[in-house]
């Protein structure tokens, strides 16, 4: 299903951020939303996952116990290794063979088959966010969000993650919002894509 954010409006402390925005976001694509940093792009994912609830306007198609969230910091338990911290999101989800075969396949999708039994610690900032995006295309949900994933990342890796994600969500069909302010993100990872700009924001459709 495809998912719209209709006529949003969203204020911080009496501070407009968003004056009647409106969204479409294709399913199975992957829509980039960029914009200078503090501009409310964050907003925008927060409150497509339902971190965010105080806002006027309409979401529709977006089922919040199906999605994912990759945020710009990995959030992995460091007392679980690799293969636990995406076993974690699985339990109850699906039976333990099942489990075993989705974990298996997502390291595999981004190297890090070998380091399955490694604890966070053990672990490069670039390793650990692939171990978070793994995490994310393993969820067994329709939508996948993330938040400037490669702060921090040199050039290299990043166009190595950017590759696996493209390769992912092209296998699995998977929704995608990516937010960044780097315009050759945007450019290299996009289906399609909104810019953010002004005060209240307004949204631009460039893609």
């Amino acid at each position: 299903m495809d998912i719209e954010i209709k006529g949003l409006v969203k204020k911080y402390d009496g501070e407009t951020i968003f004056n009647g925005i409106n969204i479409y976001i294709k399913k199975g694509l992957i829509t980039v939303i960029s914009g200078a940093s503090g501009i409310g792009k964050t907003t925008v994912l927060n409150i497509l996952s339902g971190i965010d609830s105080e806002f006027e306007g309409l979401v529709c198609g977006v089922d919040k116990s199906r999605v994912a969230y990759v945020f710009q910091e990995p959030r992995l338990l460091d007392h679980l290794t690799v293969s636990e911290n995406i076993r974690f999101v699985l339990d109850k989800k699906m039976n333990g063979r099942e489990i075993d075969d989705v974990i298996s396949k997502v390291l595999e999708s981004v190297e890090l088959k070998k380091q399955k039994d490694f604890y966070p610690a053990q672990l490069s900032g670039g390793m650990k966010q692939r171990v978070s995006i793994a995490r994310a295309f393993a969820y067994p949900g329709d939508l996948i969000l993330m938040d400037e994933p490669f702060s921090g990342i040199d050039e290299k890796l990043k166009r190595q993650m950017m590759d696996d994600i493209k390769k992912l969500q092209r296998k699995q069909g998977k929704t995608i919002v990516f937010v960044t302010h780097n315009m050759a993100e945007a450019d290299y990872l996009g289906d399609e894509h909104y810019i953010i700009e002004g005060k209240p924001s307004e949204i631009i459709k460039i893609k």
